[in-house]
């Protein structure tokens, strides 16, 4: 038995040597090795496969040729290869001792057309081992394996009949990410015969070097290479076969690889310093811009929680079930609430702990109503089929979802703005941060209060949009209209008792005890806080309104009204923040601005609320107030 081991070679002189030599110590079988020089500029590198073709003439040949990627130097090799299998090294990893006899062994006794094998990381992550979690020493085919498609995709960590690639005209992609995952992907529905080997026989170096470091401009090219695999596949009516697979191969590929790879190739978060930046947060706030970046970092990787939850909450809702999403809310905010209070006063974790325990909450309440949810409504337990979505059901999801994505996205844009706002008046004239922050700590905290408070308008929205949702599919206008009208008065009655209630935990500042640590708390934050508490509580209404009319005319399937009032919020909160408060009180706005100019800033909020109600005022009385004839 002979292997043809085909070596791209681009700039890694440094480590070649040493992957070919673990090829020459190799027994068991016999062997060739192709090295292919790839345009390489170092000046070394092709030099040096030279020098080891003259050293081993009897084994080694050198192919040169100008620079086309890994994959197009491993096709321009395969014409050359008279191995029996062909087995691909990169320049900078090499085989454990073994590794041929072993491979000889299996192949001789299985007649396998690919044998995969382990690997080792070695280097930055030495000791890491990968192998394949499927049946070993067993030959497997694709038609009754289709778990196959999952393997690991390189091309190196298998031994490959040579007559697969003759015979089937298969080819690696030229460069880029995902030639391998195009080539091997392909390949599975050729192969007869496909062996795994639990013996780590792969030694796979990883440096600051590596291809695999250089990650972040990948996702396009991985993405590239899915479209590939997947039209290869339609058209040779393959599709339907392995639509399960492909489609897991889709999103471990695309979704979960693309955000390792991320994390992988840069310490920061790709866009983080730029939200923070339109909040006038950089890295020369120093420990401001690090507790922010934590804060946010931490928030972003919790959202999948609230995805979560906010989903079984809808179809609980879509049951009549309003009282339960209101049940978990309150217990969320209030563990919330619980954490945050032990997260900030006796364990002084800052802007983290507050992040952490927003999560924790979120995350205990997404699996406390998912229990609930499948114990008490057995219909809603998943089967296989229903990870199958037709169609017409996706466009319909996509046509109310994203016009509503929009708009939450609008409106955590206009809070944005509005905190970019607040931030300048924690700022002094040359734009360095002032001790202690304190129009940041009082916003943040009275923030948290009217949040808090908010939950009370969100239960009732809730179960407004519950029932408008019900009826329209019922065709009663009649009582869409009723159900309307009767929580517009609930909505009246609680607002007088949400601002006897914020009034209450304003005074004294309480409302800052229980959100800031006792160093965050001053004169200054209390004032800031107090003014921003004051201008929205006395109208308040006009954010109950919202929660009344958004859900009422998202409950009639008019989402794009819903989009409407969202845009109409952003212009109007960014418009307030970004000229009343120079109006109010006079430029510049720094530290010294007047309280005037910072209330003129929380106006941004009421002024918002009304454009928002003005707007879905205008679907609430065409399509519900108003009696059909």
């Amino acid at each position: 038995m002979k292997f043809s081991v085909i070596i791209p070679v681009y700039n890694g002189w440094e480590y070649l040597r040493e992957g070919v030599d673990s090829v020459l110590g190799q027994t068991g079988a016999d062997f060739e090795i192709l090295l292919v020089d790839d345009g390489s500029t170092d000046g070394e590198s092709g030099a040096l496969c030279d020098t080891l073709a003259r050293e081993h003439p009897d084994c080694i040949r050198v192919l040169h040729k100008p620079n086309g990627g890994a994959g197009d130097a491993r096709n321009a090799a395969l014409p050359l290869a008279q191995g029996d299998y062909v087995l691909f090294l990169d320049s900078d990893d090499s085989y454990t001792p073994e590794a041929f006899a072993v491979l000889a062994a299996a192949l001789d006794e299985t007649q396998a057309d690919v044998c995969y094998f382990g690997l080792r990381m070695t280097g930055d992550n030495d000791g890491a081992v990968f192998t394949d979690d499927l049946p070993l020493h067993t030959p497997l085919t694709l038609q009754e394996t289709p778990a196959l498609l999952l393997n690991r995709p390189s091309a190196c960590i298998a031994a490959w009949r040579r007559t697969l690639f003759t015979d089937t005209g298969i080819r690696f992609r030229a460069r880029g990410w995902g030639e391998d995952l195009c080539m091997t992907r392909k390949m599975l529905t050729a192969a007869k015969s496909v062996v795994i080997l639990p013996d780590v026989l792969y030694l796979y170096r990883q440096h600051e070097g590596s291809v695999t470091k250089r990650a972040l401009d990948a996702n396009a090219e991985i993405m590239d290479a899915i479209d590939d695999v997947l039209t290869w596949y339609q058209a040779r009516g393959l599709f339907e076969q392995y639509e399960n697979e492909l489609g897991k191969l889709c999103v471990d590929n695309v979704l979960y690889d693309a955000s390792v790879r991320i994390l992988k190739a840069q310490s920061t978060h790709p866009l983080l310093p730029q939200l923070l930046a339109l909040i006038h947060v950089t890295p020369a706030h120093g420990e401001v811009y690090t507790a922010a970046y934590t804060y946010c970092l931490i928030i972003f990787i919790g959202t999948a929680a609230q995805i979560g939850y906010n989903l079984i909450c809808g179809i609980l809702r879509a049951f009549g079930d309003s009282f339960t999403p209101l049940l978990f809310l309150a217990v969320s905010t209030a563990l919330n609430v619980g954490l945050d209070l032990l997260f900030l006063v006796p364990l002084h974790m800052g802007p983290a702990g507050a992040a952490i325990a927003t999560v924790t909450a979120q995350l205990l309440s997404l699996v406390g109503c998912a229990v609930y949810t499948l114990w008490k409504y057995p219909a809603l337990r998943p089967a296989r089929e229903d990870w199958r979505v037709p169609m017409p059901a996706l466009f319909s999801h996509i046509r109310q979802g994203v016009p509503l994505g929009l708009q939450f996205s609008i409106l955590a844009v206009g809070i944005i703005v509005m905190q970019g706002a607040v931030v300048q008046f924690d700022l002094t004239a040359t734009g360095e941060m002032v001790a202690g922050t304190p129009a940041q700590n009082g916003f943040g905290a009275a923030n948290k209060l009217l949040n808090f408070l908010m939950t009370a308008y969100n239960g009732l929205g809730s179960g407004l949009l519950g029932y408008n949702a019900q009826n329209f599919g019922r065709g009663d206008r009649a009582r869409i209209r009723r159900g309307t009208l009767q929580t517009f008065g609930m909505m009246l009655i609680l607002t007088v008792v949400l601002m006897g209630c914020g009034a209450l935990l304003t005074v004294g500042g309480a409302y800052q005890r229980i959100f800031l640590s006792a160093d965050k708390i001053s004169a200054e934050s209390l004032r800031f806080g107090g003014t921003y508490i004051l201008v929205d509580l006395s109208l308040y209404v006009l954010l109950g309104l919202i929660h009344v009319l958004r859900n009422a005319v998202q409950g009639i399937s008019r989402a794009g009204y819903v989009l409407a009032a969202g845009i109409a919020e952003l212009i109007v909160r960014s418009l307030i923040c970004a000229f009343l408060p120079a109006l109010v009180g006079g430029a510049p706005i720094d530290s010294t601005a007047s309280n005037a100019a910072f209330a003129a800033v929380c106006f941004g909020d009421p002024g918002a609320w009304l454009a928002a109600d003005i707007v879905l005022a205008i679907p609430t009385v065409k399509y519900i107030l108003k009696k059909q004839s």
